[in-house]
């Protein structure tokens, strides 16, 4: 991933509120008892992306924003909002950052069947007993970080492999990219099915 996300210091916590009190969800004007994580996406190019997580509740969903000088915009974990972002942010992708697009898309959308993972590494398991040695040797030659198939640089459209974990069960998909960030995963091929992971997802 070529961006990262960093924690906002008690003052910039302070800052952010006092510039977006009026637009944040009630309850949400003090941040000084949240943590807060932000992050340069290069595919929107001048907005900054906050997540804002309640520290005592972890499973709780965070509330997620963009913003952009005195602008904010509120997430809401629906691929809709985040489609209607992508035109007027706008989203700018490229073969440099499609992949980081597809890992942030299923990062921070949830369907009504609940959320998607993009499974990059053996690392990005997270199990309920760790597995015997042979296990993690076979998983982790069978798993490829998300990569670039196909695109027309000129109209915007990108075709990748990745593997996706969805419901525990493992699939090595082929995924279609436009220029607006709509996905459209055109094939999957089921490889591990019901792994003995932890659920992760945020409800």
């Amino acid at each position: 991933m070529s961006y990262k996300f960093y924690p906002l210091k008690d003052t910039e916590k302070k800052t952010f509120a006092d510039m977006y009190a009026e637009k944040l969800p009630r309850g949400y004007q003090d941040l000084s008892l949240y943590k807060m994580l932000q992050a340069k996406p290069s595919f929107y190019p001048g907005w900054m992306y906050v997540t804002i997580q309640k520290e005592e509740d972890v499973t709780a969903k965070p509330i997620t924003v963009f913003t952009k000088q005195d602008e904010i915009v509120m997430m809401d974990w629906q691929a809709a909002t985040l489609l209607s972002f992508n035109q007027t942010a706008p989203l700018v992708l490229s073969v440099d950052n499609i992949t980081d697009y597809l890992v942030f898309f299923f990062a921070h959308v949830r369907g009504q069947e609940g959320g998607m993972q993009i499974i990059s590494s053996y690392d990005d398991f997270k199990w309920r007993e760790e597995p015997v040695p042979q296990v993690k040797k076979t998983l982790s030659g069978l798993i490829r970080a998300p990569y670039l198939m196909s695109w027309d640089e000129q109209n915007r459209a990108y075709e990748l492999g990745a593997h996706i974990l969805f419901r525990n069960n493992l699939f090595e998909c082929r995924i279609k990219i436009n220029r607006e960030g709509d996905i459209d995963v055109s094939e999957r091929t089921l490889q591990v099915e019901d792994m003995p992971l932890l659920d992760i997802s945020v409800e």
